[in-house]
């Protein structure tokens, strides 16, 4: 599937999806936490397959992306401190991040 400029893959618009249903759940269920608090979800499809270029992220910017993180204080969480921190069992830290990779590709194996 090649996408167009400015316009959506299915993949990147099911995963859009997923986050505005997750945010709108939490806000009805009251899970929700004060505006200045959050937590980045980080998405990375593949490594290094140069066949997919608009969903592929090369070896040497994803550790330009974690060196960024590390340099600026990121705090990495697992999916289940994702969840403790949803259901108010740990705070939210100031700058949380959750470094997800969609699918089971051989490339994520390799990073």
């Amino acid at each position: 599937m090649h996408a167009v400029p400015g316009s959506l893959t299915r993949n990147t618009f099911c995963s859009l999806l997923i986050s505005v249903s997750l945010v709108i759940f939490f806000l009805i269920m009251g899970l929700a936490t004060p505006a200045s608090a959050y937590i980045s979800v980080l998405l990375y499809h593949r490594f290094d397959e140069n066949r997919f270029p608009t969903t592929t992220t090369s070896s040497a910017r994803f550790e330009q992306h974690m060196a960024y993180l590390k340099s600026h204080g990121y705090t990495v969480l697992t999916m289940d401190q994702l969840a403790d921190c949803v259901e108010g069992k740990r705070n939210i830290p100031e700058k949380g991040v959750v470094i997800t990779i969609d699918d089971g590709f051989i490339s994520e194996y390799n990073k």
